[in-house]
């Protein structure tokens, strides 16, 4: 009797543990703005990227995704998108991540708190290979007060990725 319980306990370790085994992914948010002259704006459209970031994150990690994230950054002549992402695909392969996010959030140049675009790639974390892109046109006004002002867009962009991640 004592055989049997050990194999079958050793089997029920087997199956439940490889169960429980989670997708991890990597996300980076870079922001494009050049001609903010005001620096209180300026802050203004990093911290709308922060709440951005952290309302991709919380969709993913809902989703059942091991979630990490690479400092967000802004993209200018000494930060190059193609830098950017070289970089972030190192992190995600030395993180061991099965996926790479890397989301571009472009605001207008003046200074006002208007989104105007956001675009995205998917990268296998393992080999670097793009596996979709996109973007989405918005024209959204951001309200830092409140906290649920990309709600929408995270939504369709979790969507989309996992779409293409086919989640």
């Amino acid at each position: 009797m004592g055989k049997i319980k050990f194999y079958i306990l050793s089997l029920m370790f087997i199956l439940t543990g490889s169960l429980c085994f989670a997708k991890q992914i990597s996300f980076q948010i870079v922001q494009k703005f050049e001609n903010v002259d005001n620096k209180l704006r300026h802050e203004d459209l990093i911290e709308s990227t922060y709440v951005f970031e952290d309302e991709l994150l919380d969709a993913f990690f809902s989703k059942g995704f091991i979630v990490t994230n690479s400092p967000s950054m802004n993209i200018d002549k000494d930060n190059t998108e193609k830098a950017v992402i070289k970089e972030g695909l190192k992190d995600a392969k030395e993180g061991l991540s099965d996926y790479y996010v890397h989301i571009s959030v472009d605001y207008n140049d003046d200074n006002s708190l208007l989104l105007e675009k956001v675009e995205w790639s998917v990268y296998n974390g393992k080999n670097g290979k793009k596996i979709k892109a996109g973007e989405i046109k918005t024209s959204r006004q951001i309200n830092l007060l409140l906290d649920t002002s990309f709600i929408d867009i995270t939504s369709e962009i979790t969507d989309k990725i996992l779409k293409a991640i086919k989640a």
